[in-house]
């Protein structure tokens, strides 16, 4: 074979593979879309009310009203998290039906949202999708970044993907608050009267995919400042705090279920706790919280194999239910060790959370693989 033939065959092979890169890039920076039929999808009978909407600091005053125009004093939210509609995997439609199949079943009252949504290269038309499926279902919504929200440097950043949700009219979510570090930071206080607060909702920004972050100094005043500003209304309130990427305090409570120190209140455990990697100031906020004595509940996503809830000094720590079929779940990571296994094992499903008259909070995990459809 003489040198012109290994030449263009190297050529041809080069241009194969940049043929081959390319649709690969084409692909994930424009994603096979969900195609959601929101014709299909019929409104929720809508009972809530918002009060009062402060985008600026970051404050939402929301009622769930009675026929008469009384304060209801119950409330049911429906959490999903890690829902990671992606670009290239085909497991996004399971997951668009399971979120749907859920809502309809639930009929919440408000819908949460614990971060890693909507990820791609292309996560825009992915977000608004996402926000066009809760504006159609006519249900209000809040939502944290995870840490893969505005991975990507060809669309939304973090702070666009705040930006873009928040624009719709029934989500519940602030951009940015001045002084406090990170994106998404917001709080939403339901109210049982005008005056008293059945239930205050902090959503914080737990940090990006750079590295595993941690909650920042300015996050926790804001948290202890704008807390005492209720408790000083209402004494009794009662609040709960939703974030993505867990506490180093449930890697410690963890540790001392191995220890046999604690047990577990519910669910199980399939991997370890994927925690901020050091103390850092989320001991800070842990203490405040317990000073404090408003906060009962931590809740997380980030970690899909885990779906448990353990009691630490009072409060308690625990994993929202993952949602998504497209990532890393326990039946992909089963099946590298048992390549028999089946799709029953699967653990993807939400959790929904009935907050009480007296402000305490009733959590249940639901299973997909449960339901009866």
């Amino acid at each position: 074979m003489n040198f012109w033939k290994i030449l263009l065959i190297i050529v041809l092979v080069l241009i194969v593979g940049l043929l081959i890169t390319a649709g690969v890039i084409f692909l994930g920076i424009y994603p096979t879309n969900l195609r959601p039929d929101l014709s299909k999808i019929k409104p929720l009978e809508n009972k809530v009310e918002v009060l009062s909407a402060d985008k600026e600091n970051g404050v939402f005053n929301i009622a769930k009203m009675n026929p008469d125009g009384s304060f209801s004093k119950d409330f049911k939210i429906i959490g999903f998290t890690d829902l990671h509609f992606d670009g290239l995997n085909g497991r996004i439609q399971d997951t668009y039906k399971w979120l749907c199949y859920n809502i309809e079943k639930e009929k919440p009252d408000m819908v949460i949202i614990l971060g890693d949504t909507a990820l791609c290269w292309g996560n825009r038309g992915r977000a608004k999708e996402v926000a066009e499926i809760m504006k159609a279902y006519g249900v209000y919504w809040s939502l944290v970044l995870g840490n893969h929200e505005g991975e990507s440097h060809f669309e939304l950043s973090r702070k666009g993907f705040m930006k873009l949700m928040s624009s719709y009219d029934n989500c519940l979510a602030a951009v940015s608050i001045d002084g406090v570090n990170g994106y998404g930071n917001h709080i939403v206080n339901i109210m049982a009267s005008e005056n008293e607060v059945l239930q205050s909702i902090y959503f914080m920004d737990s940090g990006d995919d750079t590295h595993y972050k941690y909650i920042k100094p300015s996050q926790v005043e804001w948290y202890e400042r704008t807390l005492k500003e209720t408790l000083q209304k209402d004494p009794d309130a009662k609040s709960m705090v939703f974030m993505h990427i867990p506490l180093y305090k449930l890697r410690e409570a963890n540790e001392k279920v191995d220890k046999g120190e604690l047990e577990f209140l519910w669910g199980e455990r399939g991997e370890s706790v994927k925690s901020a990697r050091s103390d850092e100031t989320d001991s800070f906020l842990f203490q405040k919280a317990k000073e404090l004595g408003s906060t009962q509940l931590f809740g997380f996503g980030h970690d899909h194999l885990n779906y448990f809830a353990v009691e630490y000094e009072g409060i308690i720590l625990m994993y929202n239910q993952a949602a998504g079929y497209s990532c890393y779940d326990k039946y992909s990571t089963s099946k590298k060790r048992d390549p028999n296994v089946t799709e029953d094992v699967r653990i993807q499903g939400c959790t929904v959370y009935n907050i009480q008259a007296d402000g305490s909070v009733k959590v249940e995990s639901r299973l997909n693989r449960d339901a009866k459809q």
